[in-house]
């Protein structure tokens, strides 16, 4: 049965620290937390020192050739790597490195990773591109560098003990191990419970002794002890003028169909793409079928996986725009409704044993059956559109942004554009209401507006504060000093320009968590995530475009809009609508998991350290009684997710209180 993608795990004892029995003991264990990610067999390396793990996943053509490789350095020494990686410049390397086609089958991309290390040295990885999860142990100066992608796309946590320190793929890999801090990190709960951030640092997680290493960060770990750094910052380059449409357009779908060519590499018919009916997948399972078409195995159908609501015959806005992408011929198209979601639900509950966020399985609970199906087809990678609209469009404060920089009139064009693409979905988005909270969003660049502003943000503050009250438990409340917590962030100010609030919005935490969470969700089926959106050259080459490149007359993604106007569907191109399936997929597993009987009692009481009983039981027995507005669907799945995850995962209840 094949079960998943490579991962990495490795073990270095302080020195007279004891550690060294613990690796004999416990590493074993370690590597069988990861068996899940490496269906293709797996490796230990050790030297005494050091005990590096491998599990594999053969997903591309040269990966049956991975390993734990060594590069010798003499007096009998050697530098090792284990890693997690896809290198999407892997033809430049090859030419830095002199190696000819004849050869190149015969290097991995791991290896490649540890040539550059001997060349580079600690800046090796600014010389990557793609996604990798690397550790590179050296014997000449007994050190461990340990190195993740740019944006985190591949998972790396770590754990340090007075006996030893220990990286791994997965944080329940590292919880195999004794003497690491497994109790619950309330801070981080509590922002997954809210939806905000700010209360714990982005290298915490919801195990307190566990911290993941940074996207686009490093770390030198000797006997004197962990050194982090920073080795890329995602920043605002120059803007990009041309002199028409069509050349922004012809350069995005170079840099575009570029991102999304490096990242089919791997067998026949082993790469596939999730196929929503939003303009993201869509675009991608469009530039995909273009390049396997002028291949040199044309004639091959691509893959495309779609979560629909009653079959394509019929169903929602976004089942319709997938039926019109798959009526244009060219792919192997899958699909699944949530009657059908009974063989894959059970997959949640391990989604949190395997170290899932239950903050984030609405979001995933979707491409959850995507996967099953992927699996069944014997698929080893996904595509996927994860966040397209993040990198391509802008959000709502560009009308702020617009106004702060002068642009009066095409603030108001704009309003009157955002009022009519979101018609009918809130009263907020009027045109009149999105342009007054523009116009105040501007008053702290006004000395009168500061005051104004100081003000409404504490009202704010007091008004969030007063329904987090009515919801959680006021020990928990207490314990975290979470009202001191929320009166000491400062009122966000909107980013003072669109490339900034682009660049704000990838570092964010939340984004981190939905990477993570989806790595973990495909594990669990032996499937490898790929995110064309999130490729380092594309994102650079967007936060370059002119607003209006990016956005025009209201209506999101503008440049793809443009750029794919030949190839799908004219409805899905003008689609308004944000009708999407989630949320009948969120229902189906939330009555799945009740169909036993839900115990409404028992969940309420797991809950109840965390959670006001009257606010919990409130939920659930509304549910159970038959409603299913979103509110109450929406509360009673979020709860039920945090009861499973209580239940389910490998960390202690008790709260550490920092």
């Amino acid at each position: 049965d094949r079960t998943a993608l490579s991962g990495i795990a490795g073990l270095l004892p302080w020195e007279n620290g004891g550690g060294a029995e613990a690796s004999e003991a416990s590493f074993a264990g370690m590597m069988a937390c990861l068996g899940r990610r490496g269906p293709d067999g797996s490796e230990i390396w050790s030297d005494g020192a050091v005990t590096l793990g491998r599990t594999h996943l053969h997903s591309l053509p040269e990966a049956h050739l991975e390993a734990i490789h060594g590069i010798a350095v003499g007096n009998g020494k050697t530098v090792r790597i284990t890693g997690d990686c896809r290198l999407d410049n892997r033809d430049w390397l090859l030419a830095e490195f002199g190696i000819g086609r004849a050869e190149e089958r015969g290097i991995p991309d791991s290896l490649l990773a540890l040539k550059s290390f001997m060349r580079w040295g600690d800046a090796y990885p600014e010389r990557l591109e793609g996604d990798f999860a690397l550790a590179i142990y050296d014997q000449r100066d007994r050190r461990l560098r340990i190195a993740r992608d740019r944006f985190g796309i591949k998972p790396l946590f770590f754990c340090q003990t007075p006996q030893f320190f220990a990286f791994a793929s997965s944080i329940q890999s590292l919880l195999a191990l004794p003497g690491v801090d497994s109790r619950r990190n309330d801070l981080r709960f509590a922002e997954l419970i809210l939806n905000i951030t700010g209360l714990a640092e982005l290298r915490e997680t919801l195990v307190s002794g566990v911290y993941r290493l940074l996207p686009a960060h490093a770390a030198t770990v000797t006997s004197n002890g962990t050194t982090e750094h920073c080795y890329w910052k995602l920043a605002a380059p120059p803007p990009l003028i041309l002199k028409s449409d069509r050349e922004y357009e012809e350069a995005f779908r170079e840099q575009f169909d570029r991102a999304v060519e490096v990242r089919l590499r791997g067998g026949a018919g082993s790469v596939g793409s999730m196929l929503s009916g939003g303009l993201d997948s869509s675009s991608i399972v469009a530039s995909a079928k273009k390049i396997l078409q002028r291949s040199e195995a044309p004639s091959c159908d691509f893959v495309a996986f779609s979560a629909v609501d009653s079959g394509l015959s019929a169903g929602s806005v976004e089942t319709e725009a997938i039926r019109s992408v798959v009526e244009l011929g060219g792919l192997a198209h899958h699909q699944l409704c949530p009657s059908e979601l009974v063989s894959t639900a059970g997959s949640m509950a391990e989604f949190f044993q395997e170290g899932g966020t239950p903050g984030s399985a609405a979001k995933i609970v979707a491409p959850i059956p995507c996967y099953a199906m992927a699996k069944a087809n014997g698929v080893k990678a996904v595509l996927d559109g994860v966040d397209g609209d993040l990198v391509t469009s802008l959000g709502g404060s560009y009308i702020t942004q617009l106004i702060r920089s002068g642009h009066f009139v095409d603030a108001v064009v704009e309003s009157i554009g955002w009022g009519r693409f979101h018609q009918g979905i809130c009263s907020k988005n009027r045109w009149h209401a999105v342009l007054g909270r523009a116009c105040w969003r501007s008053f702290p660049y006004l000395k009168l507006g500061r005051a104004f502003r100081r003000a409404a943000g504490q009202r704010r503050r007091a008004a969030q504060l007063q329904s987090y009250m009515e919801i959680l438990e006021p020990e928990f409340v207490a314990g975290i000093d979470l009202v001191a917590r929320l009166n000491d962030q400062p009122d966000l100010e909107t980013a003072v320009n669109h490339a900034d609030h682009c660049i704000a919005a990838i570092d964010a935490s939340q984004m981190l968590d939905i990477m993570e969470d989806y790595d973990t969700a495909g594990s669990h089926y032996g499937i490898e995530p790929r995110r064309p959106f999130f490729d380092k050259q594309l994102i650079e080459f967007c936060l370059r475009l002119p607003w209006n490149q990016r956005i025009r007359n209201g209506f999101p993604k503008s440049i793809i809009r443009r750029s794919f106007k030949n190839e799908l569907p004219a409805r899905l191109l003008s689609r308004r609508n944000f009708e999407h399936v989630g949320p009948a997929f969120s229902q189906a597993w939330i009555e799945h998991a009740w169909s036993e009987g839900p115990d409404i009692d028992g969940m309420a009481t797991t809950l109840a350290p965390i959670f006001r009983k009257s606010f919990t039981s409130l939920h659930f027995l509304a549910f159970a009684s038959g409603q299913r507005d979103d509110f109450t669907r929406l509360n009673t799945f979020s709860l039920t997710t945090f009861a499973q995850w209580l239940n389910g995962s490998a960390v202690e209840t008790a709260t550490r209180r920092k």
